[in-house]
Order: structure tokens, then sequence, then C-alpha cells
């Protein structure tokens, strides 16, 4: 068992070496740009410019991650309609 623990742990290094934050702090103002300016929305903002949670903890439940997709598919049809 020992040896598997030591091959997790490896893993789990080369996967924190490779990471990116400076990406994911991007990725995170870029999603709360998106959001509106409800009470609703200042809190997925603030769940997201937080650095509390990392982001698979914020979109684990679901709830930041369906309000997101809603508003990705109203602004692309928004843009499909502009086009026609």
């Amino acid at each position: 068992m020992a040896v598997v623990g030591s091959l997790n742990q490896t893993l789990a290094k080369q996967l924190a070496a490779k990471y990116d934050y400076g990406a994911e702090k991007q990725v995170r103002e870029w999603m709360a740009t998106l959001f509106g300016d409800s009470q609703e929305a200042q809190q997925y903002k603030q769940k997201l410019l937080s650095f509390e949670l990392d982001l698979q903890q914020i979109f684990k439940n679901g709830e930041i991650l369906c309000q997101f997709v809603f508003i990705l598919l109203l602004l692309f049809s928004l843009k499909k309609n502009k086009n026609e």
C-alpha cells in the first residue's frame, strides 16, 4: 500500500506543478463579469472572486455552473438573432 500512496502523492504533486493559477484567476474574473447586478449574482461573484474554494468545489453543487451556462446560452442566442 505504501507504493500506491506514494504514487498518488507523486501524481498529485505533478498535477499541482502544471496548474496555472494565473489562468484560473482570469477565468474567474471573466465569469464574474458575465453575472448581472442582482443580489444573487453578487453572491456568485463573491464566491468566484474569493479564492476560498477552488473552481471544482464552486461548481460541484451545480448552482453557479447552471447559471453561467444559462447566461452563455442567452448571449449566444442574442448574437445569433442579431446576425440573422
